[in-house]
């Protein structure tokens, strides 16, 4: 009896296998038949679409490209001109500040230069009164 328990333990293992396999693959199966299947004529023409999509998006990828080139140059550009700017901006002030001290410059010499004539008229003709 031992062996025929044995044995049936045995059968009953196989065929629990043998039901879980043809579970597994009625479910495949059911995955297969749900799927979309295409024929060769509807494969090529799909591949067509997709060339013709992948051309179009080469052409706009290589504009797209090149228009970042001209923006990069772009900025490039705007910096070395607001740096232009800059540079301009302080030789002007220095020559304001320059042309500042130049006519301060030459009104304190005007107004001492002033000075000392009417210092000079005065003490001349003050002179000229008392000696004469």
């Amino acid at each position: 009896m031992p062996e025929a328990e044995g044995r049936r333990h045995n059968s009953e293992k196989r065929f629990e296998k043998i039901e879980k396999i043809i579970n597994e693959n009625t479910k495949r199966i059911e995955v297969l038949c749900n799927t979309d299947w295409y024929d060769n004529k509807q494969l090529y023409e799909m591949i067509s679409k997709l060339k013709t999509q992948f051309g179009d998006f080469n052409e706009n990828f290589h504009k797209y490209n090149g228009l970042v080139e001209k923006y990069n140059c772009l900025i490039t550009q705007q910096q070395n001109l607001n740096e232009k700017i800059t540079n301009l901006e302080k030789i002007k002030l220095q020559i304001k500040t320059e042309k500042n001290s130049t006519e301060k410059t030459n009104n304190s010499w005007g107004v001492w230069i002033t000075r000392i004539i009417a210092f000079l008229s005065t003490t001349i003709a003050f002179v000229q009164y008392i000696g004469g």
